[in-house]
């Protein structure tokens, strides 16, 4: 799965199908999804060692000029990778409680479970509080894993 590059001491210079973590997050910024989804996939199965792509993934989730599957796969990363700033968690999950698309809510429930925030999951139930049904079933799927 990831290669030592030769010389190499820093976390970072890892390859990881053909790349190096830091190319990979170098590839968020690219124009095109594609290439995003494919760096961010690449992010999300090293995990906690893609540490350094929270800051850009939460730049493309805070986007609103870019489009919705991407800002929601990027929410979807964050949290598989995880992030201990509550600052990025409470802005993420500002944003994404205005917005009305229903893929990012979904997405934003998703998140919430991993980084186990079970308050705001358990809002997420109330359809006061969460008008769209399938970021209600997903808060349901992800308490019913605790």
């Amino acid at each position: 799965m990831f290669a030592q590059v030769p010389g190499a001491g820093n976390v970072g210079n890892e390859v990881y199908a053909g790349k190096t973590i830091k190319e990979w997050i170098a590839d968020l910024k690219a124009d095109g999804k594609q290439t995003k989804h494919k760096a961010m996939d690449m992010l999300e199965s090293m995990g906690r060692d893609a540490e350094d792509a929270v800051p850009p993934l939460a730049a493309l989730v805070l986007d609103e000029k870019e489009s919705e599957d991407v800002r929601a796969h990027a929410v979807v990363v964050l949290g598989h990778i995880g992030t201990s700033s509550k600052v990025v968690r409470t802005k993420i999950i500002a944003v994404l409680n205005g917005s009305v698309n229903s893929m990012l809510r979904a997405a934003l429930v998703h998140t919430l479970g991993h980084w186990h925030e079970v308050g705001e999951l358990i809002t997420r139930l109330d359809q006061q509080k969460e008008p769209h049904a399938e970021a209600r079933r997903e808060a349901a799927e992800v308490l019913g894993k605790f």
